[in-house]
């Protein structure tokens, strides 16, 4: 009968804010290796084609992903569980990958696990609370949580790329999603 120590909202909390440490490390990586270690003429080609796998997910897949969710046996905290296993499993790969052609694949589908948790999470937001205003404060409190957490969780990215290159930020990013 008690409220239980750890509340509904507390775990979404801690799974949302360990995500954005690793959407923010995964960030860093893929910016300074595909973006900023190239020459402006080189870079064309590599900003293009990384806008698209950034954007693809967005424009064509995003729309089917609500749908599959909500048939999906065992809810969205399954599929919240599913997306963090290939994120983690995604960003060790991406960090093996980090300096060839199997890096953009490997960017689309961690784009997409991305739209997908953001849209399972946004459906279980309501789950965990009891009214309309408690929806809209804890709406709040993971926008500020995510703010403050994936600036924070930059900094160490950004050493680490200086310092030990895209792999090591990857793996970071991975530690993250491990504690998701």
């Amino acid at each position: 009968p008690g409220m239980p120590l750890v509340s509904r909202f507390s775990r979404l909390a801690h799974t949302h804010a360990t995500m954005a440490a690793g959407d923010a490390a995964m960030t860093v990586a893929l910016a300074d290796s595909v973006l900023f270690s190239l020459d402006a003429e080189a870079a064309r080609g590599k900003v293009l084609l990384f806008l698209g796998v950034s954007f693809v997910p967005f424009l064509f897949v995003a729309p089917l992903i609500g749908p599959a969710i909500d048939r999906m046996k065992g809810g969205r905290r399954l599929v919240i569980q599913l997306v963090t296993i290939v994120r983690i499993v995604g960003t060790v790969l991406m960090a093996f990958h980090a300096d060839d052609l199997l890096l953009f694949p490997l960017a689309f589908v961690a784009m997409v696990m991305q739209k997908t948790y953001i849209i399972s999470k946004s459906a279980i937001v309501p789950s965990v609370v009891t009214t309309e205003h408690e929806l809209v404060e804890a709406n709040s409190k993971l926008g500020l949580i995510s703010g403050v957490v994936g600036t924070l969780a930059v900094i160490p990215a950004g050493i680490l790329q200086k310092t030990v290159g895209a792999t090591g930020t990857l793996l970071y990013g991975s530690a993250w999603f491990v504690l998701a």
